[in-house]
């Protein structure tokens, strides 16, 4: 799917480019793969479904066998064999419940995990103190930038400062960090040394609403959300 709206975002590149039976040969070899493990999973739930409900139907005849033999020997009633039938039927149901809901149970603890992960990521931010808007000064002391889920700075040992008013331009070759820099200092990515201050005051502790307000950003890839242009 996300290489379906990557080519539906891009199609006028891809037509331009000569690259749509590319695409579409990529996205075909993915849609195959999914559709193969998806029909390994099921092979799998339905063996399972299968054999639980041969190994009821097995337990459910020894039971009405035994059943029989106890009632021909006089030595229980008719009704034991309904009732045992019956009590074995209930008893065995939570386990072929439990192999046919297999696959939503390992969706949800797929979720679950991966929402842990994304909560360990980004932990709930308590209230932070209104500060007057940044009037003179941005100060860069000595930041490295790592990219989320990655290991390796790719900015190290930035330092600058600028008064209000004052310009500065960022050239370097492609994949230098430049956008990684910008990033940075807008508060996208946390700098994982160093600070960057407006006005003295370090930006992390700013709320995220209250800084927008004062930045300007123009990422490399801009899509507009739906809506009207205030919105956006």
């Amino acid at each position: 799917s996300n290489i379906a709206l990557a080519s539906i975002r891009n199609a006028e590149v891809l037509e331009a480019m000569g690259m749509r039976s590319t695409m579409a040969s990529r996205w075909a070899e993915a849609n195959g793969k999914y559709r193969q493990a998806q029909m390994r999973a099921s092979d799998v739930t339905g063996s399972f479904g299968a054999l639980s409900r041969g190994f009821r139907m097995l337990l459910q005849s020894v039971v009405l066998a035994i059943g029989a033999y106890l009632v021909i020997g006089q030595e229980a009633t008719p009704g034991i064999i309904i009732a045992s039938s019956i009590l074995t039927a209930r008893a065995l149901a939570p386990v072929e419940l439990a192999i046919a809901h297999w696959k939503n149970f390992l969706a949800a603890r797929q979720g679950w995990h991966r929402l842990s992960e994304l909560f360990r990521e980004f932990p709930a931010t308590e209230d932070r103190l209104q500060l007057p808007p940044p009037r003179t000064e941005l100060s860069v002391e000595g930041i490295g930038v790592v990219p989320p889920g990655e290991r390796r700075f790719v900015v190290q040992d930035i330092t600058f400062s600028l008064s209000a008013g004052s310009a500065l331009g960022v050239i370097g070759p492609s994949a230098s960090g430049k956008s990684s820099l910008a990033r940075a200092l807008v508060g996208v990515w946390p700098a994982a040394r160093g600070k960057i201050r407006l006005d003295g005051a370090a930006i992390e502790q700013w709320p995220a609403e209250a800084l927008g307000r004062h930045i300007g950003y123009l990422p490399q890839d801009v899509e507009l959300f739906a809506g009207t242009i205030a919105q956006n």
